[in-house]
């Protein structure tokens, strides 16, 4: 599915904000260590199979990512090192299906019947 750019990273804002952001967010409040480990541990799957639209070949690229975006906020207790980590792996998908995808294969139209 070819997405402009902007709209790639401007997802992957939105998904650190909601994963990241308030998930993480409301796993750390918890007496709990358990429960905080075991919402940090939904929160990070569920972002990966958020994607299985894309097919398991995303899920498990996500996974990664997930996991790395994670590290990145509970390092820095905030969101921008994964928002920017999202940004940066999104621009490199959006480079890599531009420069593999044939030309005139951008916007296939449906066949006609």
């Amino acid at each position: 599915m070819a997405l402009p750019l902007a709209w790639l990273v401007a997802v992957g804002v939105l998904e650190e904000c909601v994963f990241r952001g308030t998930l993480t967010g409301v796993a750390l409040i918890q007496d709990a260590l358990v429960v905080r480990v075991l919402l940090l541990a939904l929160a990070t799957a569920a972002f990966a199979l958020s994607h299985i639209f894309f097919g398991w070949a995303q899920v498990a690229a996500k996974l990664p990512l997930s996991l790395t975006a994670l590290a990145l906020t509970l390092l820095t207790g905030n969101v921008l090192g994964a928002v920017v980590t999202h940004a940066l792996f999104n621009a490199r998908i959006w480079r890599y299906q531009n420069t593999v995808r044939p030309s005139g294969t951008a916007n296939p139209r449906p066949a006609r019947s």
